[in-house]
Parts: C-alpha cells; sequence; structure tokens
C-alpha cells in the first residue's frame, strides 16, 4: 500500500508544478491516514492513554480510555467546525490548529 501511495504522490507533484502549489518549498508534508491507509485496532482514547503513560513512565493515575476518546472527540469537534481542514484555509499552522 505505501509503495502504491507514493506512485500517486509521485503523478501528482509531476503533474503540478512548484509555484502553482508552494510559494516556499515546504520542509514536511504530513498526512492523516487513520480510517483512510490505517483502521485502528484500538479507540483514540486508548492510544493517547497509552501514550501518556508511556510518556510518564507510568507514574500518573490515568481516567479510563473511554474518557480520553469523548474529550478528544469534543474538542476535535469544535476545532474543525471553527477552522475547516485543519486550519488550511486560513493559512494557519498546524501548532496553531
Amino acid at each position: 500500500m505505501i509503495t502504491l501511495t507514493k506512485f500517486f504522490l509521485s503523478l501528482a507533484i509531476k503533474s503540478i508544478s512548484k509555484p502553482d502549489i508552494f510559494e516556499v518549498r515546504p520542509e514536511l508534508i504530513t498526512f492523516e491516514p487513520i480510517d483512510v491507509l490505517i483502521e485502528p485496532s484500538q479507540s483514540i482514547g486508548r492510544w493517547y492513554r497509552e501514550a501518556l503513560n508511556t510518556a510518564s513512565k507510568m507514574t500518573l493515575r490515568l481516567p479510563r480510555p473511554e474518557l480520553f476518546t469523548i474529550s478528544f472527540n469534543n474538542v476535535y469537534n469544535v476545532a474543525i467546525k471553527r477552522s475547516p481542514c485543519f486550519g488550511a484555509v486560513e493559512g494557519i499552522s498546524s501548532k496553531k490548529w
């Protein structure tokens, strides 16, 4: 799947000239693969909870993964309504979004 994706990306990049896309060459381009290329085996809450547990070296007592999922969905829905396409329309950075 990765090879096929790289192939289609290379076709898209070759078909559009640089001045039509970017004023300055980007240093990094990211893609959101969840539910497109990757189907998560666990809820988003479990992934965030495990990441926080790992970062804290298991020293924190954290809420259930379901609470992380609910919180993530609430904040994400507010942000995407306020600024669709992850802020690309407004020209804001991913960090500000």
